[in-house]
């Protein structure tokens, strides 16, 4: 099915559970790359499951969505990044207009690059009320790349050791930042939940939480933070190499909350 975004139109898929509608409903916010309405569905099916709609589609310049493909970096990252998240926002107006979803009860769910992108969409739209990621920075783009080309993914995790070298060396970061999602975060009067590994080899977490609850503590805001100690960026257990049952520990009980 196709929604406009801007000038553009994009190309989805939406799930629906068994039973009548209208149901309550996800909206997938890819992460970086080319990522089409084929992304996380092994992810999203545990939402359909407890009787919530899942919508993906793809994202704009790759599989059927017009527009233009680009990777985000710190250079060009405040352009595209909005950009991205107006995208979001045409999806869930979209969905909103339908009879067999509820206009009432329509989420946001990513991961990684998402993190940046979903806090930016309720700004955006009245059709968004609440909203999750996993692995999402809540720093700038340019520390996110600094700590990414620190570690080099290291196979996915990082040591204990290892995040206090690093910290170290971003708090004496001074070049670049890029996109700082502080800002939409601090505007959020929703709902949001953040699931993180603290090995993750990707994003900084310690400087993400800490942002998170700093915000939280001043704000007050309706925040839900959750941190696997031993998680990889991919939701694996550094230790083990099993992946975590973030989806049924964590996600889908919080947005099937979320959806009542």
């Amino acid at each position: 099915m196709e929604f406009a975004s801007g000038e553009d139109t994009l190309v989805g898929r939406l799930r629906l559970p068994e039973g009548d509608g209208p149901f309550p409903a996800i909206i997938w916010v890819h992460g970086s790359g080319m990522g089409t309405r084929e992304e996380a569905q092994n992810l999203t099916e545990e939402f359909i499951r407890v009787g919530v709609a899942v919508f993906h589609y793809d994202k704009r310049g790759v599989g059927d969505s017009e527009g233009s493909y680009s990777g985000v970096n710190s250079g060009n990252s405040e352009r595209l990044l909005p950009q991205l998240a107006a995208d979001a926002a045409a999806a869930a107006d979209f969905l909103a207009r339908r009879s067999d979803i509820d206009a009432h009860n329509i989420g946001l769910f990513g991961a990684s690059q998402a993190g940046w992108i979903i806090p930016q969409v309720p700004a955006l739209t009245d059709n968004v009320h609440f909203i999750g990621s996993f692995s999402g920075p809540a720093v700038t783009v340019g520390i996110e790349n600094l700590y990414s080309g620190m570690t080099d993914d290291q196979n996915g995790s990082v040591t204990l050791e290892e995040i206090d070298e690093y910290s170290d060396r971003l708090a004496a970061y001074q070049f670049n930042f890029g996109y700082d999602p502080r800002a939409a975060i601090e505007a959020l009067e929703i709902p949001a939940l953040w699931i993180l590994g603290r090995r993750d080899a990707s994003i900084p977490v310690r400087e993400t939480v800490a942002i998170l609850e700093e915000i939280k503590a001043e704000f007050g805001k309706n925040f839900t933070i959750f941190i696997y100690p031993n998680g990889t960026h991919g939701m694996v257990d550094a230790d083990t190499g099993r992946f975590l049952p973030f989806m049924d520990e964590v996600a889908t009980p919080w947005f099937y909350s979320q959806a009542q």
